[in-house]
């Protein structure tokens, strides 16, 4: 018996080594998502502020915001192609669509987290007034940015060779 005891615990500790590897690498992945998303927040806030200290000054405020909408949308899905070689590398399935499709809800779920957040705690608007920025027929196109953000890592993935439709 005794060398049975010592297969089942040979095998605990493979499992064990197993799963922190495999928590190592999920580890790995998360955090290069988050600090793709964390570009993402630098650039949205780069064009607001071009927003409102230039474009809404030059073509006014009808034009300026779809305008900025547009801009931030061609930023993300840019820094998303750009980034993801870096991003392939953690992804615990590099050639599965589903994997950069799960990136994409990742980025859309901390995008409204954070729109959220900072606009109860922060901005202290309503509830009512953070959810204007998803009305299309106000000139607001924060709902493509949104649809951008999401969509993105699986085009890029597409673009780039990695993925097939």
């Amino acid at each position: 018996m005794p060398g049975a005891f010592q297969v089942a615990q040979g095998d605990t500790v493979i499992l064990a080594s197993h799963r922190f590897q495999l928590a190592s690498r999920v580890a790995n992945m998360m955090v290069k998502i988050v600090c793709i998303w964390l570009l993402f927040v630098v650039a949205a806030m780069m064009n607001g502020t071009l927003r409102e200290e230039l474009l809404v000054a030059a073509l006014g405020d009808d034009y300026a915001l779809p305008l900025s909408g547009l801009l931030l949308s061609l930023l993300i899905f840019l820094i998303t192609y750009l980034t993801i070689p870096w991003l392939r590398s953690a992804l615990l399935k590099p050639s599965a669509s589903k994997s950069y499709v799960m990136v994409g809800f990742v980025w859309l779920v901390l995008t409204l987290m954070f729109e959220f957040t900072f606009g109860l705690l922060v901005a202290e608007k309503t509830f009512v007034e953070i959810v204007q920025v998803l009305n299309v027929l106000e000139g607001n196109l924060f709902s493509i940015v949104l649809l951008v953000t999401t969509v993105s890592p699986l085009m890029a993935a597409r673009l780039k060779g990695y993925i097939q439709f």
